[in-house]
């Protein structure tokens, strides 16, 4: 064995410190979910009746607290004659036994006092006879009220606050140490257990009472230099994996939510896998890689997962494939205003026990000179630790089997192994769409003549982020629309995205595939509609004022944004500054004109950065970058004001369109997804599509014309709201009609206007 020239600390010790962090983490982050979903398994005041049930009553409530007494009060008595009769070392190891009980007891109760965390049974949820009204959980130590002081929890306390007996022991007598931890351990559940079976606690109540008397009683017999000792490779594999395992909570809190026995016993084999997994990985790791490596990569992995974890505990979206595209395509003002400070800190938080694990404790000692035997002992570790994480995988495959097929999106919330696998997938599949040779879906296409002489501009607007539930000409309470109700629009009131991103949407919304028959590499594998009709002989413009056109378009397409003093300010522009771009198109002489506007529109989570500080038609809302600042309904006031400027921008649109009697002239509508504010717990965008949340995938779509356009289109349904269902999928035969483009792709009898004359 060689000797490390850097000290380090016992692997028991590195524990204190993992201890006091998760403690820590507890207390900033609620588990809420998963203790709701523990406490059905255990708790229903109704049904099961626990608390009157004399064993924990008595023995467990009454008699837990008289043994603990019993062995503090033998503690004492031995500590008075170990001093009496100048045993100074057991002396010292029984006061300091005092010391870490009368402490943790201490901050215990001083927690319980300053914190407002209800008890199981002070919730309607589980209990008929004790509810009452009261936050569940209130973890910045606010709205304390008599009822609610249940954290931590105070019998659990009973049982670990006589985790000092085995820092003792592991100082007088290390043989004992294990038995006496075995024996506090069992003794503090046994305690807890009981108490989550009354209904008096939830599961992180006493997970955080262990946690604490452990780090309590660890730094109060902190080792001096003398004692230093360093960790071998196997207790480093070990240490590595409890962070990273830990990250994976938001799944094991889905599972545990389908709260059956059989559900639960599939909890605590996905645990042991997961855990055993990543044993056997660093056990590879710290053997074989450089002496700093494993260190980075346990780096690496726990802030990937920890920041993938805080974004979907904020905003409720998970890091699909299609979301990572979507964060890729971003640009760096966007992505700025999601990554604020209430994300960094959260990252911190989850990812600082394995940062303390990788780098404050430098020297891990690795075997030298290792013979055969020793080599197959070291490789029949890792290969039994392998077959015993697949036995707790097989014990419950048919139960997580079924459980993660029928909710997919769980496979995404095992962190960080679902964000690498996100971001692999997206940067091996996918390519730069914007510059590929695309497939050509008609060679030939061509331009059908009609009876109007009249040039031909339409003007589609592609809406960013605006959700159908927010849009006044749908009904919604606040009128959100006023401006466009007053332009005669014809308003679908039924309209399904074909996607929850900008990313997915985009592109399909273009294409001849849809959400029908989606197929993203088949997308954009084919040239575009624009790409057809441009080359049918139309005029296509796109004016971009986001982060592009996600290869709807061509760069031939494209056009800057026509910035003016008024509407664009530190190099971004409000929606209104594309006004400009349709002035220069009706100044053009082409004689059939399809100018594309991508809009900010919605664009979150400043929505209140889309508009003009002056325009807040209904209150000034939420100011902050950061949802989490501000109340959820000043947020939805936020949204509701920018849903309220895009009324505003269409309709000075539809103005500047009706003015011109020369042409005919169209102006189309659509947002490219929804938007969550709240339901459900859910922010923002990019959920699953296979989740049909309707906050995400019904958006709005309008439709106007000059009065000569409505004669060359035939369209004589009057303005007003159309409840015929259409999709992104009619987008395309929408513009092959409006344009007059004869090509193969077409379909015309899912064109808009087919339906607007087929629902007279």
């Amino acid at each position: 064995m060689k000797t490390p020239s850097l000290p380090s600390v016992r692997p028991v010790d590195l524990t204190v410190v993992l201890a006091a962090l998760y403690f820590l983490t507890l207390t900033v982050v609620p588990f809420e979910a998963l203790d709701r979903s523990f406490a059905r398994l255990l708790f229903n005041y109704g049904s099961a009746g626990w608390s009157e049930a004399w064993l924990w009553a008595v023995p467990l409530y009454g008699g837990a607290k008289w043994t603990a007494g019993l062995i503090v009060a033998a503690v004492l008595f031995f500590a008075v004659k170990a001093y009496r009769t100048n045993r100074q070392p057991l002396a010292d190891a029984l006061i300091r036994t005092l010391a870490a009980v009368l402490l943790s007891l201490s901050l215990m109760l001083l927690m319980k006092n300053f914190s407002g965390v209800a008890c199981p049974w002070s919730l309607p949820e589980f209990s008929a006879k004790h509810a009452e009204v009261i936050t569940p959980f209130s973890w910045l130590f606010t709205d304390v009220s008599s009822q609610g002081r249940c954290w931590p929890a105070g019998h659990a306390s009973t049982g670990f606050c006589l985790f000092g007996l085995f820092f003792a022991a592991r100082r007088l007598k290390k043989p004992w140490a294990g038995w006496v931890f075995t024996a506090v351990l069992l003794f503090g559940s046994l305690c807890a257990f009981g108490r989550m079976l009354q209904g008096a606690h939830f599961l992180s109540h006493s997970v955080a009472s262990l946690l604490m008397e452990f780090a309590v009683a660890g730094l109060i017999f902190w080792p001096d230099a003398k004692d230093e000792k360093v960790m071998n490779v196997t207790q480093a594999a070990f240490f590595a994996a409890v962070p990273l395992t830990l990250l994976a909570l938001p799944f094991f809190s889905e599972l545990a939510s389908h709260s059956t026995l059989k559900s639960f016993t599939a909890l605590i084999a996905s645990l042991s896998f997961f855990g055993l997994i990543w044993v056997g990985v660093f056990l590879v790791l710290v053997r074989w890689m450089p002496r700093c490596g494993w260190r980075w990569v346990l780096a690496v992995l726990a802030l990937v997962g920890a920041g993938a974890d805080a974004f979907t505990t904020l905003y409720g979206t998970v890091m699909t494939p299609d979301m990572v595209r979507n964060a890729l395509s971003t640009d760096w003002r966007e992505a700025t205003e999601l990554v604020g400070l209430r994300w960094a800190l959260r990252t911190l938080v989850f990812a600082l026990p394995a940062l303390v694990t990788a780098f404050a404790f430098p020297t891990v000692v690795r075997p030298v000179g290792l013979t055969m035997k020793d080599r197959l002992r070291w490789g029949g570790t890792a290969f039994a630790v392998t077959v015993l994480a697949v036995a707790f995988l097989l014990s419950q495959f048919s139960t997580l089997a079924a459980f993660m097929r029928n909710q997919k999106e769980a496979r995404y919330l095992i962190e960080p192994p679902a964000v690498i696998y996100s971001f692999v997938r997206t940067l091996v599949s996918d390519g730069t769409p914007e510059r590929k040779e695309r497939l050509v879906i008609d060679a030939a296409p061509s331009l059908v003549a009609t009876a109007s002489d009249k040039p031909l501009l339409i003007v589609m607007v592609v809406g960013e982020t605006v959700r159908a539930a927010d849009w006044g000409l749908n009904g919604y309470e606040r009128n959100t629309t006023p401006e466009l109700k007053r332009r005669g629009v014809i308003n679908f009131t039924d309209v399904t995205a074909c996607g929850t991103s900008t990313d997915v949407s985009l592109p399909c919304m273009f294409s001849r595939v849809g959400r029908k028959d989606y197929d993203r590499d088949r997308i954009l594998a084919e040239e575009s509609v624009l790409s057809v009709i441009d080359r049918a002989g139309v005029t296509v413009r796109w004016v971009d004022n986001q982060s592009g056109c996600k290869g709807a378009c061509t760069d031939a397409m494209e056009t800057a944004v026509t910035r003016n003093t008024a509407d664009c300010r530190n190099g971004v522009c409000w929606d209104r500054a594309m006004l400009g771009n349709i002035d220069a198109a009706l100044k053009t002489a082409a004689s059939r004109e399809l100018l594309v506007l991508h809009s900010m529109g919605n664009h979150g989570p400043a929505y209140w950065r889309r508009t003009p500080p002056a325009f807040r038609p209904f209150g000034e809302g939420c100011l902050k970058d950061d949802l989490g600042e501000c109340r959820p309904e000043d947020v939805v006031v936020s949204y509701d004001n920018a849903v309220a400027y895009a009324d505003q921008f269409l309709a000075a649109a539809i103005d500047k369109l009706s003015a011109v009697k020369d042409r005919d002239t169209v102006l189309l509508y659509v947002s490219d997804h929804g938007e969550s504010l709240g339901e459900k717990g859910l922010w923002l965008h990019g959920a699953p599509y296979w989740t049909h949340l309707s906050e995400q995938t019904k958006v709005p779509m309008i439709l106007w014309m000059n009065d000569s356009a409505r004669r060359r289109f035939n369209v004589t349904r009057p303005a007003g709201n159309v409840d015929v269902p259409v999709t992104h999928d009619n987008l395309a035969d929408t513009l092959f009609e409006l344009t007059g483009v004869r090509t193969r792709a077409a379909q015309p009898q899912e064109s808009l206007l087919t339906r607007l004359r087929s629902d007279r």
